[in-house]
């Protein structure tokens, strides 16, 4: 069973990871977009579970190489590397907002408003590939110095499978009456159980680490050297050219950072955040489409619940923003951010 087959058939992130270096072919895709409606609910749910977890351990594991990569570059590079993280999830976000509003467009007669579009969107995809190119040529440049995070990847990619296995046990025997009820489900979930354990044992075996590992360099590490703590969703997006990890799977949208309001904006925007824990310091920044830093916004100390900021945006010029949050709690520093629009 090849990287590739394999691949398609894991949720969560590390499903985005190995996509990442070696996405389905045209056939597959389309394969599993006309099978996607026969999904049985208790397959969503399980996909939704999984999705979860996968936003969770993936996203606290970015955060941690993000500062070991932050800890190993030079001055001048890692300041290169900001303003690349910066652009990156700016141009993944718009071009995921971008899909959404072509998949959405009634009006299929205006051709010249559709080649506009796709224009457009050529423009920010080849700006995407450019700044991955970077990200790839200073990743190489720190190879030797970043041998240990390839390592630490590895492992967690390892402990990571094996919670997705375990994760998929508990599911099917806390559900098993309903699950043999529902042909669909026990078809997806119990008959072709031998061809999942198949997959994470192909994958933990030592040709499925090498594999990973002969793609980790050139494909996985710049992705993870450019998380700046955008939504995974944005990170491993389908307007990269990258398909779904699982057939109608989803990774769901991070609830710490919520999407500012109104957006766009003109005079004031509102940013909420929810923190499940104290934190010792909690800082926002906001910085322009180039990644130049326009404001800092420190909140000092805050205790565990929802909070808001509300920004003025009235100076800023018109144009995309990406905003920034980080947070710091007894479990460490943790990143997230989102793109914003201002408008006036």
């Amino acid at each position: 069973m090849t990287i590739r087959r394999t691949a398609a058939r894991l949720a969560g992130a590390c499903a985005a990871l190995l996509v990442a270096a070696a996405p389905l072919t045209a056939q597959q895709q389309t394969i599993d977009a006309e099978q996607s409606y026969k999904e049985s609910p208790l397959v969503q749910q399980l996909e939704q579970q999984i999705g979860q977890t996968a936003l969770n351990f993936w996203t606290a594991k970015l955060s941690e190489y993000k500062q070991q990569i932050d800890r190993t570059l030079s001055p001048a590079d890692l300041e290169t590397l900001n303003r690349l993280r910066v652009r990156w999830s700016i141009l993944t976000s718009e071009m995921l907002e971008q899909g959404k509003q072509e998949a959405e467009r009634v009006d299929e007669d205006d051709a010249t408003t559709e080649l506009s579009i796709k224009e457009e969107g050529m423009e920010k995809l080849t700006e995407v590939f450019s700044i991955f190119g970077t990200a790839m040529e200073m990743s190489g440049r720190y190879r030797t110095s970043l041998d240990g995070l390839k390592e630490g990847v590895m492992g967690d990619l390892a402990t990571f499978l094996g919670q997705l296995q375990s994760q998929a046990d508990r599911y099917v025997a806390a559900n098993k009456n309903a699950i043999m009820a529902d042909p669909q489900a026990k078809r997806q979930l119990i008959d072709n159980r031998d061809d999942f354990n198949e997959v994470m044992a192909d994958l933990k075996s030592e040709k499925g680490q090498k594999e990973i590992g002969g793609v980790y360099d050139f494909a996985i590490e710049p992705l993870i050297m450019l998380f700046n703590g955008a939504d995974l969703r944005a990170l491993f997006s389908e307007s990269l050219g990258l398909p779904k990890p699982v057939t109608g799977f989803e990774l769901p949208e991070s609830l710490t950072l919520k999407q500012n309001f109104p957006n766009p904006a003109t005079t004031t925007t509102t940013i909420g955040y929810v923190l499940t824990e104290p934190a010792s310091e909690v800082m926002l920044r906001i910085y322009d489409a180039n990644g130049g830093l326009v404001r800092t916004l420190d909140q000092n100390d805050q205790a565990a619940g929802d909070h808001s900021v509300t920004v003025d945006v009235s100076e800023l010029a018109t144009g995309s923003y990406l905003y920034h949050l980080t947070v710091t709690t007894a479990k460490g520093e943790m990143v997230y951010s989102k793109a914003m629009r201002v408008i006036h």
